[in-house]
């Protein structure tokens, strides 16, 4: 029986590698394929397997990019014929994926998600006073 592919839509954060989540790079590293976004921390990029390709889908002045129909067909593409695909995101909404996922149109392969961790303040919110 041969496994199923499996699309993981993987938060890199806001430029920071270490708010990936730890399962996230878990995915990242296992990845036999890595579609990512031109503004990912290249420390984040060094940490896929070196036998990955590396698929630069992001916008860049002056340079033609690929459209979210044409980014879709590719993962849809690559599932197919690679068995983990990560779709590295610069920084992701939860609420992005499901409609990615959908335009997408995934059924085979399986799709998950994995958004970066924002970090919490170093210190509380102070309440404002009341005027006297």
């Amino acid at each position: 029986m041969i496994d199923a592919a499996l699309v993981s839509f993987v938060g890199a954060g806001p430029g920071d590698p270490e708010l990936v989540t730890v399962k996230g790079l878990a995915r990242l590293r296992a990845a036999d394929v890595v579609i990512h976004d031109r503004l990912v921390a290249p420390e984040l990029l060094r940490e896929a397997r070196p036998t990955a390709p590396l698929v630069d889908v992001g916008k860049a002045p002056g340079r033609h990019c690929m459209g979210q129909g044409q980014i879709n067909a590719l993962l849809v593409d690559r599932a197919r014929r690679y068995r983990r695909v990560v779709r590295l995101r610069a920084a992701i909404r939860p609420s992005s994926v499901g409609s990615q996922r959908r335009s997408a149109r995934f059924a085979p392969p399986a799709c998950d998600s994995r958004p970066f961790r924002a970090s919490r303040p170093a210190a509380p919110r102070r309440r404002a006073r009341a005027s006297r």
